[in-house]
Order: structure tokens, then C-alpha cells, then sequence
């Protein structure tokens, strides 16, 4: 009879301690599964775009990468389509917007400085510019081969549009 009140009279209660513990885990779980989702869901809206570009809905397609850019403002990524996606549209001041807020809002990023370059010289003819701008990926990565050639690229570019053998840019 003793043994069976003594089993009757607990009650296991955790202690706040463990309580607080175990919430705190629970809480990081749902938070690093929200930090691995929210990417995943951002590339999927990013492709969506890049589906609706394929078949010609452009506006629907830009909205796909502001939606993108929503759900995850740590990528340059839905700026880099959006502007491919103007520049496919010929809408080249919205692309060339699009270009330029990727290298504000991401400037340690070498991709967007390429990037903004490749679309001076190869979409708008502006070796000048290009010149300037591919300066800052070589800043940030001076062994890009990528990078290295477009300078080259736009150097021999500006030479044929001035006529120069060694034009300076300025900048």
C-alpha cells in the first residue's frame, strides 16, 4: 500500500528550465526551416518569371521577379533576371535600372558590377561606361578571366569609336 501511494502522489512536472529549452529548439527549427525555404520559394518565382519571358508576358514576368525579390531580398538574383527580362522586351532603361539597383543594393558582389558592364558594352554600346563599371568587378575579383575580358573588350571597342590607339576614360 505504501509503494502504490508513493506512486500516486508524483506527478512529473518539468521545470521551466526545460520548458524554455525546448521552446527555444522548436523556435530555431521553424526559423532554419523558414531560412532554407525562402530561397528555394524566391528561385521558383525567379524561374516563373523566366517562363513568363519565354512566352512573351513581359509584365507578368517583372512582377515574378519583384515577387522573388520579396520573399528574398538577400540575392541580387530577381534584379539579374528582371533586367534580362527588360532587355528582352527592348525596354533598355528599365533593364539598365535594374542593372544599376543590383550594384547599389549588392556592391560586394563582382556578378552585378559584370553584369551592369556587359550590358554598357554589349546592349547599349557604351565602352566608356563599361570600362568604368567592369573596374569594380576586377576591384572585387581580379582574377575573373570573365571580367578581364570584357575590360579588353570594351578597351578595343572605345578604340574603334574614337579612333583613338590609347583613348583615357575618365573615372
Amino acid at each position: 500500500e505504501e509503494a502504490g501511494a508513493r506512486t500516486a502522489e508524483f506527478t512529473w512536472r518539468p521545470s521551466p528550465t526545460r520548458i524554455a529549452a525546448a521552446l527555444a529548439t522548436v523556435a530555431t527549427a521553424v526559423l532554419l526551416a523558414w531560412a532554407i525555404w525562402q530561397p528555394e520559394a524566391a528561385d521558383r518565382a525567379t524561374n516563373d518569371a523566366l517562363a513568363l519571358a519565354d512566352d512573351h508576358k513581359y509584365d507578368a514576368a517583372v512582377a515574378k521577379t519583384k515577387d522573388a525579390a520579396d520573399i528574398n531580398p538577400l540575392t541580387p538574383d530577381p534584379l539579374l533576371v528582371r533586367a534580362s527580362i527588360d532587355t528582352e522586351a527592348n525596354r533598355l532603361g528599365d533593364a539598365q535600372h535594374s542593372l544599376q539597383q543590383a550594384v547599389i543594393s549588392f556592391p560586394s558582389d563582382p556578378q552585378t558590377w559584370y553584369r551592369l558592364a556587359a550590358f554598357q558594352l554589349g546592349t547599349l554600346d557604351d565602352p566608356e561606361n563599361a570600362i568604368r563599371t567592369v573596374r569594380g568587378a576586377l576591384y572585387l575579383d581580379p582574377h575573373s578571366k570573365p571580367a578581364s575580358d570584357l575590360f579588353l573588350n570594351a578597351r578595343a571597342r572605345l578604340r574603334e569609336k574614337t579612333g583613338q590607339s590609347n583613348p583615357q576614360v575618365n573615372g
